[in-house]
C-alpha cells in the first residue's frame, strides 16, 4: 500500500486488511474484489496430524484473526465438518 500510496504503482495485490489500516491511518484506497478461485493455503502440522479430521478439538494458529489464512482455514474447517 505505502508503494501504491508513494505514487510508485498505480495498484497493488493485497487482502482486504491493508486497505481498512490505510483508510484509518487517514489515506484513500479501494478495495475492488478478489483474485483467484482456489484458497492458497499450507497448513504446517506435528507429524500426528494427518488429515483435517486430525485436528478436531486441538488449537491452531493463522496469522491473524480476519486475515486471508484465517478465512481460508475456517472456510476447510467449515467444509469438513468440524467448525460451527
Amino acid at each position: 500500500m505505502r508503494v501504491m500510496v508513494g505514487g510508485e504503482a498505480r495498484f497493488v495485490l493485497a487482502c482486504g486488511s491493508p486497505v481498512i489500516d490505510l483508510e484509518v491511518e487517514g489515506g484513500d484506497g479501494v478495495f475492488i474484489g478478489k483474485i483467484g478461485i482456489v484458497l492458497a493455503l499450507y497448513v504446517m502440522t506435528v507429524p500426528e496430524i494427518r488429515s483435517v479430521e486430525d485436528l478436531k478439538n486441538k488449537p491452531v494458529g493463522v496469522t491473524r484473526f480476519g486475515s486471508s489464512t484465517d478465512d481460508s482455514f475456517v472456510r476447510e474447517l467449515e467444509q469438513s465438518g468440524l467448525y460451527r
